[in-house]
């Protein structure tokens, strides 16, 4: 009789455990996820500060060929 209350113990922290690293699991796959997400997100930040640094630089000459056209003209 006692074996059985073991085995059933056991059995029954087994399935627990078991639980519990399904639910780790779960919470792994969610964060290896949003890492994923947040990558593209910064990769498509980065594009975009490159874009407007080259937008910057644009109007930069831009305004610095205007100020001398005004002062030669």
């Amino acid at each position: 009789m006692e074996t059985a209350s073991l085995d059933i113990y056991f059995q029954s922290q087994t399935n627990a455990i078991k639980r519990e690293l399904r639910g780790a699991g779960e919470r792994l796959h969610n964060a290896e996820l949003l890492l994923e997400a947040m990558r593209l997100e910064n990769l498509e930040l980065i594009n975009e500060i490159k874009s407007l640094r080259a937008e910057n630089a644009a109007l930069r000459a831009n305004n610095k060929q205007n100020k001398g056209s005004s002062l030669n003209g």
